[in-house]
């Protein structure tokens, strides 16, 4: 990792959010005054433009250039075409407040979590497919690969099938969870949490690989991605950004980056192998290109 960010998809608007589409090639970013953009990230192109939507936005979700972008605001979620000028559409309204949102890989289910439960939706129609209305969600994931989904409810972690959402396991943990992040393969997971605590842990039975430790100075774990593979893990609280490399090691190596401004949003795109970033005030993102070494034999 380069130690000065590159700045990239520069805008004449404060940025504030970001999402990346699954395949990394297209941008979604929530800007001052709540109007969206979304950006073909190999040329750097404005696709569209459009909102402000009504509420303040809470999550963000995209399937691709050729789908649509997913926008949460506290009890409803808007759905607009990524490259085409069709008004925003309201999908679906619900009464607790929105906390997060995820996209299945296969782009076919759209998850939500709010503080009054847990919904799955169908991301063209809007029609619940499953919910556990009740338990307040704080953060939920559909595993990249495979056919899981995760969802975070204070303390507790569920881990369950897709499709049929029947539970596999649950998880008791010692710290409330504030961000999840599947590995690339979705055989193991990053919880972080409250106290600068960050556990990896396995999917198949919820072992604690690994217990690692942020330089956080104690403050939540807010943002969590990986890298290329398994072994790279990037975290980030505060304008303090650190990468964990070698994860499959015995011990893994770290290296921490103080940034100018709190860092808001947090992505990384396979397709140009590049982490970036949001930052309080920024008007670009900030782009640091990843280069995952060669693992030892």
């Amino acid at each position: 990792m380069v130690t000065v960010p590159e700045r990239a998809m520069a805008s004449s608007e404060v940025q504030q959010r970001l999402a990346l589409s699954p395949d990394g090639s297209t941008a979604l970013l929530l800007q001052q005054g709540n109007t969206l953009r979304t950006v073909a990230l190999a040329s750097g192109r404005t696709l569209r433009t459009f909102g402000p939507l009504p509420g303040k936005v809470t999550a963000l979700a995209l399937e691709g250039r050729a789908g649509v972008a997913l926008v949460a605001t506290e009890r409803e979620v808007w759905s607009a075409s990524v490259d085409q000028e069709d008004a925003p559409r309201r999908l679906w309204v619900t009464e607790g407040s929105i906390q997060d949102l995820s996209l299945s890989p296969d782009l076919d289910l759209l998850a939500v979590a709010t503080s009054k439960g847990m919904y799955v939706l169908n991301p063209r129609s809007g029609a619940t497919v499953w919910s556990a209305a009740g338990s307040p969600g704080t953060s939920i994931r559909f595993a990249p690969a495979g056919n899981t989904v995760v969802l975070a409810a204070g303390k507790t972690l569920e881990v369950r099938e897709v499709p049929g959402f029947a539970l596999k396991q649950t998880w008791t943990l010692d710290f409330q969870v504030s961000a999840l992040a599947y590995a690339p393969d979705a055989r193991s997971l990053a919880v972080g949490g409250k106290n600068g605590r960050l556990l990896l842990k396995r999917l198949s039975d919820g072992q604690t690989l690994k217990q690692l430790d942020p330089d956080l100075a104690g403050r939540e774990v807010a943002l969590l991605t990986f890298a290329s593979d398994a072994s790279g893990l990037l975290v980030a609280s505060g304008r303090t950004l650190q990468a964990f490399s070698g994860l499959e090691r015995s011990t893994p190596a770290s290296r921490t980056l103080t940034v100018d401004e709190p860092i808001l949003s947090l992505a990384f795109s396979m397709s140009s192998g590049a982490l970036l970033a949001v930052t309080e005030g920024g008007r670009a993102l900030a782009r640091w290109p990843v280069a995952v070494p060669p693992r030892l034999a």
